[in-house]
C-alpha cells in the first residue's frame, strides 16, 4: 500500500508543509496547542489512611472484574470499549493493579 497515513500536504494556520520534519514540526504545534497551562488552584487534599475507603486492587480481583464486563455496554471516559478490555484481561489485570 502507498499509504502513510500522513498527507503530502499538511497545513495549520495558514501554513503549509510538505518536508516530513516540518509536517511533524507543524503536528507537534498543534497537539501542543491543545493543552493548557498547569492550573494554578490550591486545593488543599488529605492523604490521610481511611480504612472506608480501602480498595483491593489485587491482580486476581482487577482480572474477575475484567472477565465479567459486559462488552455491550458503552464505553467510559477513557473511550476504551468493554470489548478490549475483556479481551486483553489477563494481559491487563497486573498493570491495572499496580496503577490502581
Amino acid at each position: 500500500s502507498n499509504n502513510t497515513r500522513i498527507p503530502e500536504l499538511t497545513h495549520l494556520n495558514d501554513v503549509f508543509k510538505t518536508d516530513p520534519i516540518e509536517q511533524a514540526k507543524l503536528f507537534n504545534s498543534y497537539f501542543q496547542e491543545q493543552f493548557s497551562e498547569p492550573s494554578a488552584y490550591s486545593i488543599p487534599i488529605e492523604f490521610g489512611h481511611r480504612d472506608e475507603l480501602h480498595i483491593d486492587f489485587d491482580p486476581i480481583r482487577v482480572l474477575a472484574v475484567l472477565k465479567n464486563l459486559n462488552p455491550s455496554k458503552a464505553m467510559g471516559p477513557d473511550m476504551i470499549s468493554g470489548k478490549v478490555l475483556k479481551n486483553c484481561c489477563y494481559t491487563l489485570n497486573t498493570p491495572l493493579s499496580i496503577l490502581f
